[in-house]
This record gives C-alpha cells, sequence and structure tokens, in this order.
C-alpha cells in the first residue's frame, strides 16, 4: 500500500495486494470516481476518467456509478448473452482465433492490437475490421488512463485526440458503450496477453496445458479507481472524503493470477465477459498447438506507428 497526501490538492492511496484489491473492489463505500470530489488534483484525475470512458454522447459502463441503473442491466444482459452458450461465442470467432493462434504460434507475423480488437470488436458487430485508426484511437484512450499525470486530462482537451480517438471507436461500433469499452480498454490487455503467449509458446511450445499457459500469460487492467464521497475508517486507514483509491489490479495480477484479481469476479464491478475472455484466451492457446490450414488468417492491415501511445510512469 502506498499513500500520497497533499493537503488541500491531492490524496491518494494505492493498493497492490490481491487481498486488500478484493476487498476494497467489493466495499460499498468506494465508488467510481466522480468530478466534484476531493482536492484539486484529485478532482482533475476523476474528471479525466470521466471524459475518457464514454462514447461522444454517454459514458461506457465501465465509468457508471455502482447503482446506475443502465450499467446494472448492461452488465446483466452481457453475462446472459456470453455465458448463455460459450460454445456458440468460440464458433462464432472460429476465423480470428485462428489468425491469434498462427501469431502465437509464431507462423504469421501480425500486430496483436488488431488481432485483439478483432476479436472483442466482433463480438459486438459481426463485420468489425480493425484499422489503423481504431488502433491508435485505443492506445491514446489506455494512455490517458493510465497516466500517472494529473495534468493528463488537460493535455487531452487541449490537444483534442480524446475527442477524435471518442469518434472514431463509437463509428466504428454503431455507438455501442459496451464495444467501445471492448476494444479500447479490454482489448489492450488481451493484446498483452497476446504478447506473452507468443513468448511462453516460443520457449515451450505446446508443451504447457491451456490453464497454465492461462495462469502465465494473461493480462488484467493496470489499474481501476475507486473514489470516498464521505469520510471513511477503513482497514487501510482513515480516508477523507474525495480520496481516490487505485487498484494495481495489473501489478497484483503479475505476482499470481486471480479471477477475483482480474477480472474482480466477486465485485459489484465484475467483468461481465469474463468467462468469455478465459474461453477465447485458452482456445487461442490450445489452437496454436494444431493450427489449421484451411481456415485462412484475415489479411492484417499494414501497421502504422503514427500516433502510438506509450504507457507513462
Amino acid at each position: 500500500m502506498r499513500r500520497i497526501r497533499i493537503p488541500g490538492l491531492l490524496a491518494i492511496i494505492s493498493l497492490d495486494h490481491p487481498l486488500d484489491i478484493r476487498a476494497a473492489a467489493d466495499d460499498a463505500r468506494y465508488d467510481r470516481p466522480r468530478a466534484g470530489r476531493g482536492p484539486l488534483l484529485n478532482r482533475m484525475i476523476a474528471r479525466r476518467f470521466e471524459r475518457t470512458l464514454r462514447t461522444p454522447s454517454e459514458p461506457l459502463p465501465s465509468a457508471r456509478l455502482r447503482d446506475d441503473e443502465v450499467r446494472v442491466a448492461t452488465n446483466k444482459a452481457l453475462a446472459k448473452r456470453f455465458n448463455d452458450d460459450p460454445a456458440a461465442v468460440l464458433s462464432s470467432l472460429e476465423a480470428e482465433i485462428e489468425a491469434a493462434a498462427r501469431y502465437v504460434a509464431g507462423i504469421d507475423e501480425a500486430e496483436p492490437a488488431h488481432l485483439a480488437q478483432n476479436l472483442f470488436g466482433r463480438l459486438f458487430v459481426a463485420d468489425f475490421k480493425a484499422t489503423n485508426e481504431t488502433v491508435a484511437a485505443a492506445q491514446k484512450t489506455a494512455k490517458s488512463l493510465t497516466s500517472a499525470n494529473p495534468l493528463r486530462g488537460l493535455v487531452d482537451r487541449l490537444t483534442g485526440q480524446l475527442n477524435s480517438a471518442r469518434a472514431t471507436l463509437s463509428a466504428a461500433l454503431g455507438n455501442d458503450p459496451s464495444a467501445v469499452h471492448a476494444v479500447s480498454v479490454a482489448a489492450a490487455n488481451l493484446a498483452a496477453t497476446l504478447k506473452a503467449q507468443r513468448a511462453l509458446f516460443r520457449s515451450h511450445g505446446p508443451s504447457l496445458n491451456a490453464d497454465a499457459a492461462l495462469t502465465a500469460t494473461i493480462h488484467a487492467p493496470k489499474r481501476v479507481a475507486r473514489q470516498t464521497d464521505r469520510l471513511v475508517e477503513a482497514p487501510i486507514g482513515t480516508l477523507k472524503a474525495g480520496t481516490l483509491i487505485l487498484l494495481e489490479t495489473g501489478d497484483a495480477n503479475a505476482k499470481g493470477f486471480d479471477r477475483r484479481v482480474a477480472f474482480l469476479s466477486e465485485a459489484w464491478s465484475a467483468c461481465p465477459a469474463s468467462g468469455t475472455v478465459i474461453a477465447i484466451t485458452k482456445a487461442i492457446w490450445t489452437r496454436a498447438g494444431t493450427p489449421s490450414e484451411t481456415v485462412p488468417a484475415p489479411e492484417p492491415e499494414p501497421v502504422s506507428t503514427e500516433g502510438k501511445a506509450h504507457e507513462e510512469a
């Protein structure tokens, strides 16, 4: 646990122990950040989250509050859609799983970000195709979310890049907030997982089973933000109203895969598609050991490095 406090300016607690993360994730006293709470820099950071996690017209489900009726209904519908018939979901992604497996096996060269966007985008839009523009837009979104610089939001507003990224992704996905989240936020984690799978396959080949490969390679979101709206006496200390609680899920997951950390599976904000994500990841690894020659891999779009975002410290 790390605490940063500058009276009147900043109040943050960062948690990277799995038990602390799990407890904080389901604590009813913590909710998603809101711009009007806490000291100045907290408000700026919270405003950045709000402005990043949205389409041009509405918030993403991942930005809505715990008791928000739209969030609750959306997550319930997605969980039913993805969990009722997982085999059908995998079947609908046959070509995309094959393309990813060939990348993991080292047979084809491809850009993992494109592969990941195609996998998740086509869960929502049957003819979605990742492009250099959608990949660059997702990278701009990730840069805004993961930056430790509280002034990042000001930079985003001055450059207009974040507005452009939102518009690009929203237009490509029929203005579906859940689809935008999947392609911009979740796909970044899957791309990192594919890179890790490729490295693991290079060193171990198909000798590892899919469960072991999953544990060794799956990436979680870098961090999840929560905020208090009142004075809280908690095991992690006394938290003033507006304190930001940063759940460092990426670091915690790197120490050992746990669905309760990587997907916050026991919390109110649990990923409704976690089972599908795990099934896709395992299917890719299994297929990498026996890639098909009958399913053509989609032609990758030439990769542009223009506008590529890099994670900031």
